[in-house]
This record gives structure tokens, sequence and C-alpha cells, in this order.
């Protein structure tokens, strides 16, 4: 296999999208992506992390006229990342019968629950420091959610996609913006002095928010249903934990509407959701497909988690909870 060289991978991207006419430089921009990807997934460190930070630009940098060609350029190494999550699930197949109740056992097993960072943060006595520092990552995971809901609407006939944009008709405040959630969020963020426009550093945020991007925009409906079902079945008990923990921090009421709000509204979203699913993914392999994305999600999560939990550790050496 010929050795991709990382930065010269980027620059062959950066020139494929200033050259967006140029169907020599995006194929050259492709094969190197591709190289780096099988260095990345054969367990080279480095390439990995390189291969997603730049997965992550592509995902995220907001440039409407190179949309589509970063949509192009990331899709071409997803299949690596889908045959990685395929042949490291751990999940019985499940039964046709049970599928939905299959989902919810699956969710409700995260591990998430009783991780460390889980336990100091609602259970414990974190300080303003530690909860900033939660705060940003989530702030990450949050500020572009209506995306994802956006993306795999669009990749569904209509009256499916419906029930997903009722889900984005509430993230972006009913048509008011003031009222979207993202905007909610800033409140906080402005309440605690953390940056609203900067980007994540750390390589297991960006392989976690890939993989979100990755599942709607796959051709199989399966991979963005099964991801955005975990996020949403979890949603009240985890925004409701930490408006409660923002609270006990005393964060005034007023900043937290974000979280209480979550708290409630999106078990709403999470039934409709499992309803989509229950129509629209049919048959053993696109059951065992969208309850693998759920299964892969979380392990993404909790090592999203454990990255989290090590930058507060790092904040207060010798400290333990």
């Amino acid at each position: 296999m010929e050795s991709s060289n990382p930065m010269e991978t980027e620059a062959l991207v950066g020139e494929a999208l200033a050259r967006s006419d140029s169907s020599r430089h995006l194929a050259a921009a492709a094969v190197s992506l591709g190289e780096l990807a099988r260095q990345a997934y054969a367990g080279d460190p480095a390439a990995w992390a390189r291969l997603h930070k730049l997965l992550y630009e592509l995902h995220e940098r907001v440039e409407p006229a190179t949309f589509a060609i970063r949509q192009w350029l990331a899709s071409t190494v997803y299949e690596l990342e889908e045959r990685r999550a395929i042949e490291t699930a751990s999940c019985e197949p499940p039964s046709e019968e049970g599928f939905s109740a299959c989902l919810i056992s699956a969710q409700r097993a995260r591990p998430g629950e009783v991780h460390p960072l889980a336990r100091h943060m609602f259970e414990g006595q974190p300080s303003r420091r530690d909860i900033q520092i939660y705060i940003r990552h989530q702030w990450y995971r949050a500020r572009t959610f209506y995306r994802l809901v956006a993306d795999l609407a669009a990749r569904l006939p209509l009256e499916e996609a419906a029930i997903l944009y009722e889900n984005l008709m509430d993230e972006v405040g009913g048509g008011v913006p003031a009222r979207a959630h993202p905007m909610l969020f800033r409140r906080l963020l402005e309440h605690l002095g953390i940056p609203h426009d900067d980007e994540p550093s750390e390589t297991d945020a960006h392989v976690y928010l890939n993989n979100r991007t990755r599942c709607v925009r796959s051709a199989d409906p399966a991979w963005g249903l099964g991801m955005l079902f975990s996020i949403e079945l979890g949603t009240p008990e985890i925004h409701g934990r930490i408006h409660r923990m923002l609270r006990r921090a005393d964060v005034p009421e007023t900043v937290c509407e974000f979280h209480r709000l979550h708290s409630h509204v999106d078990a709403e979203h999470s039934r409709q959701l499992l309803e989509l699913i229950a129509r629209r993914i049919r048959g053993a392999e696109q059951q065992q497909t969208c309850l693998i994305s759920l299964v892969h999600h979380r392990r993404l999560a909790v090592r999203y988690f454990d990255r989290i939990w090590g930058e507060m550790q790092q904040a207060r050496p010798g400290e333990s909870s």
C-alpha cells in the first residue's frame, strides 16, 4: 500500500476546494484522502488523528460554494467506518417482532450512565472549571444537531421526512431565531464565559462528531435512524440531570432554558422516531444495521467521555472523584 503524507493530503484537499471546477484536482484529493483513510484504519494513530481532523473540517466548514465537493470527498471514506462499525459491534441479531424493544434495551444499557464523568458531574461536586469543560464539549455536540435532522430528512420520502421536519421546527425555534435551541444554549455559554465560536481540537471529539454526520448522510437511512434515536431517547434524562447540576451550582434559571426545555420536549420526538423506525426499518439486514449504528454511536460517545474526564483530571492533578 502506498503511504499517504497527511500534510500532502490536506494540501490536495485544499487545492481541490479552491479549484472546484477541476476534475483533476478533485480526483487527486480523493485518491490521497483514501490512502490516508486506509492508513488510519490499519492502525496508524497519526493518520487517524489527521484523517478525522480533515473530515471534521470538510463536514463543518461553512461555505456553500464548496458544500457539494466537501460532502463528496468526505463520503469517499465512509465505507471504511461502516465496515469497522459492523466488525466491532457486539450485539445479537434482533428479532423483527421485538425490534423496538431491542433498540430501547440497547440504549438503556449504555455504559455512559456509570461513567466516572457522569458520577462526578451529577452526583459529586464539580468545580466551575469542570462545568465549563463539560458544557463546552456539550456545545460542540448540540450546536449543529439541527443539521443532522435536516440531512437525514432530505434523504427520506415526504411522509417520513415530515416527522423529522417537525423536530427540526422545534430545533430552530418555530421560526423565531432568538428561540432557536443553539441561541438558547449560547446564553449559558455567555454566563459561564465559554466562547461559542471555537472548534474542538480533540481527536475523540472529531471521531464522535464525524460519525454522526456520516450516519445521517449514508445511502442507507438505517445508519442515521439508529444514531439519531440513541440521541433522542437519552436526551430528556441527561438534560434533566444537567439542568439540576447547573442549578445546584447557582447558575440562574434564566440561562438554563436549553437544558430545562430538553428535559421533556424530546420524549415526544423519540416516540415519533421509534414509530418511524418501526415502519421504515424492516428485514433482518436493515434492523441489524440500525442496531449497530446505535451501539457504535454509544461506543464512540464513551470514548469521548473518557477524553473529557481526562481533561478534567489534568486540570486538577492529584485529585480524584
